[in-house]
């Protein structure tokens, strides 16, 4: 004699997978820390999910970021400048 167990529900079926999460994902990461690779990669990860039919804002994020971070590193760098310029002006011809 055989017994016979109930079926086990399965699983739902996993939806259709994003090909530019993790290339997005990357150029967020990259936006903070070098922001030109993460403008680069943030570019390729939204165009290949507007492709595959998807609606790119993790790519549309790390693009923001990385903006943002160009912009304060540019800030950063003038301000840098305009201090050795003036530190230079003050302390500059001063040898003794």
């Amino acid at each position: 004699m055989t017994t016979q167990y109930p079926q086990q529900p399965g699983y739902p079926a996993a939806g259709p997978v994003d090909p530019g999460r993790g290339m997005s994902i990357a150029g967020i990461i990259c936006g903070v820390l070098v922001p030109v690779v993460g403008l680069i990669l943030s570019i390729i990860g939204r165009n290949k999910s507007k492709q595959a039919g998807f609606d790119g804002k993790l790519g549309t994020i790390g693009l923001i970021v990385s903006i943002v971070f160009i912009v304060l590193w540019i800030i950063g760098a003038i301000a840098m400048w305009a201090f050795f310029a003036a530190l230079m002006a003050e302390y500059g011809t001063y040898m003794g």
